[in-house]
């Protein structure tokens, strides 16, 4: 757990994570909708458990498939806190 000073409890808050920054893995949690190969890298557009989008930059040679079924990893030291009314960034 990253060490943050959120704002005031009750606080809304959005949780930002740059698509480099995330990991598909073995799981079921998220549907991959759609894949963008760009040689080196690709992009991996999935939809998650509530309907909410969010998009993985894979490399390396094992990439995900439209219509698989990943769950995600990442570091919480890389994850944004921004004040939901505001946008001012806290983290």
């Amino acid at each position: 757990r990253p060490n943050v000073t959120l704002p005031a409890e009750g606080t809304e808050v959005i949780i930002g994570l740059r698509p480099e920054h995330v990991e598909t893995a073995a799981g079921d949690t998220h549907h991959v909708d759609l894949t963008e190969a760009l040689g080196g890298v690709s992009y991996t557009y999935l939809t998650g458990p509530a309907g909410e989008r969010m998009i993985v930059e894979e490399r390396g040679l094992n990439r995900s498939n439209v219509g698989d079924r990943v769950g995600l990893t990442f570091d919480p030291a890389n994850l944004y806190v921004f004040e939901a009314e505001s946008g001012a960034r806290v983290r």
